[in-house]
């Protein structure tokens, strides 16, 4: 199911304790970083297109929320979604593009599953039996 604008923002507040966490440390972020304020500026007066919106103080693109790729909110996204249940590329990804967005974020989960000491440790090896 798809929800768009104030009810998909009030589903991701329902999910779960944790994630409002992250929200209000985006917030922060908002407030704090030059170039997520010059973003907001552009959405507000117009500037972006309809993929990007402002509301309840977060920055949305496609239903969304945007993150700043050098920000240590990816990391904690990454780790606090991974690293409870070591799912692997794939899984990490699509249930972090239900709720947030970054540039290269392919790249960023591909490059933190690769590190994952517990998911290399337990790496099923693929190769056939020599013989």
């Amino acid at each position: 199911m798809h929800y768009h604008g104030e009810k998909r923002l009030e589903m991701l507040f329902v999910i779960s304790q944790p994630e409002v966490l992250i929200f209000e440390e985006v917030r922060a972020k908002v407030k704090q970083s030059p170039i997520l304020q010059e973003l907001q500026a552009k959405i507000e007066q117009g500037e972006m297109n309809s993929d990007w919106v402002f509301r309840d103080r977060l920055l949305f693109f496609k239903d969304r929320v945007h993150l700043s790729p050098n920000s240590p909110l990816v990391n904690f996204v990454l780790s606090g979604i991974h690293d409870s249940t070591h799912e692997g590329v794939q899984k990490t990804m699509l249930r972090i593009r239900k709720d947030f967005y970054w540039p290269a974020m392919k790249t960023t989960i591909k490059d933190y599953v690769a590190a994952c000491s517990v998911c290399q440790r337990n790496k099923a090896v693929n190769l056939s039996p020599t013989g």
